[in-house]
């Protein structure tokens, strides 16, 4: 767009409605646009003024403005929470894989027996007690429980995404 129909469109914005707007086209070329034709202008123009919209008009433009700024305005708050869910479902992942990891620790660290969890056997070997196992059920159940936590919290997300 060029600069003279710029400051065409300027003019017309800071014109009041009844106001004559002017082309005035100098001897050098350029275009010049105001309220009266410019002096030494070899052609000027009268310009129509830009129809103003009527007092209902404008309150329906201004009732149409609100409603989509309302719809604006709810569709950012949507869009706020559900960043929060998400942020909030990502740090549960993380949480879970943490759970998960510290499951798996806690796992291994109770594979060796504790004291009295072996007895001896008349062959002479050793065997595990009802303790030991109880504890090793209790430690898989745990990577078990962790795990499933870690599947729901990723199931979670996705939902999200």
């Amino acid at each position: 767009m060029g600069s003279a129909r710029l400051l065409f469109l300027a003019a017309l914005a800071f014109t009041p409605a009844a106001a004559q707007v002017y082309k005035s086209t100098l001897p050098d070329g350029r275009v010049v646009y105001g309220d009266k034709p410019a002096p030494g202008a070899r052609k000027v123009e009268q310009m129509a003024p830009a129809p103003q919209p009527s007092e209902a008009e404008r309150q329906a433009g201004e009732a149409q403005r609100q409603k989509a700024l309302g719809r604006a305005e709810q569709t950012a708050a949507r869009l706020r929470e559900r960043e929060r869910e998400r942020a909030a479902a990502e740090e549960e992942v993380r949480r879970a894989e943490a759970a998960l990891e510290e499951a798996r620790r806690a796992r291994e660290a109770g594979r060796a027996p504790l004291p009295g969890e072996y007895l001896g056997t008349a062959g002479g070997g050793v065997r595990p007690t009802e303790a030991y196992q109880a504890r090793q059920r209790a430690l898989e159940e745990a990577v078990s429980a962790a795990e499933a936590q870690l599947a729901r919290a990723r199931q979670a997300l996705e939902a999200l995404r």
